[in-house]
């Protein structure tokens, strides 16, 4: 289960929100030197400062948005972007060998006998792209896309994933390549020119462009996913 609530929060969002909540509370409704509110005010905003430290030290959060202290909200953008975008191509085309001629660089990291499937099976085609429309719908949530996730969304969402996981691949094949890819446009600058208005309106941190430690600590800790 994620940290974040149903809609889409990270603690340190919440506890901002309580603060504010405190102190709008105190200004409208409280009575002058109330100390019971100035007391809970205090110990949200130590409560806030604790966490904000956690989330740096644990994980390298500066911003204190990042998704379980991991992905931040510039990265988020990122991933959420790519994963659709790579849904989207994977589904234009539903001709096997077509489908295997075009969309060979998306399928590369999956295994090869599972890839040998993928010319005749229509339905195994159609799973693997729905891998990369959870992983999108995780972000979207706000949640990180943990495998855990990315099933569960798969099992509870439009966009069924029973048929690839069946046969034994593993969805952080699918991760690792969009990681992969917002690497690379993170390196080429393209994605900063389709999008700068976006990314410039939101906060920056040092995990935006950590292509090390935050793959892996979602999980792509084997050379077979990431790497």
């Amino acid at each position: 289960m994620s940290a974040e609530r149903v809609r889409g929060e990270t603690p340190i969002q919440q506890l901002e929100q309580e603060v504010l909540q405190i102190r709008k509370f105190r200004e409208t409704m409280g009575k002058p030197g109330d100390h019971n509110l100035e007391a809970s005010e205090r110990a949200a905003l130590e409560c806030l400062r604790i966490l904000k430290q956690v989330q740096k030290d644990l994980h390298g959060c500066t911003c204190g948005e990042c998704l379980d202290g991991l992905i931040s909200p510039r990265m988020k953008l990122a991933l959420k972007v790519r994963s659709s975008m790579i849904n989207d191509t994977l589904v234009m085309e539903n001709h096997g060998k077509r489908w295997m001629e075009w969309q060979s660089h998306n399928f590369s990291p999956v295994d090869p006998d599972i890839q040998k499937l993928f010319r005749r099976d229509a339905d195994l085609r159609e799973a693997y792209a729905n891998v990369f429309m959870a992983i999108s719908s995780c972000l979207e949530d706000g949640s990180v896309p943990y495998t855990s996730n990315i099933l569960w969304k798969g099992k509870y969402s439009n966009y069924p994933i029973a048929h690839f996981k069946g046969l034994g691949d593993e969805v952080g094949s699918a991760l690792g390549h969009c990681f992969r890819a917002v690497q690379s446009q993170d390196e080429d600058g393209s994605h900063l020119e389709a999008f700068k208005e976006n990314i410039e309106n939101l906060l920056k941190c040092e995990n935006d462009s950590d292509f090390e430690r935050v793959p892996e600590l979602c999980g792509l800790d084997d050379g077979t996913t990431w790497g």
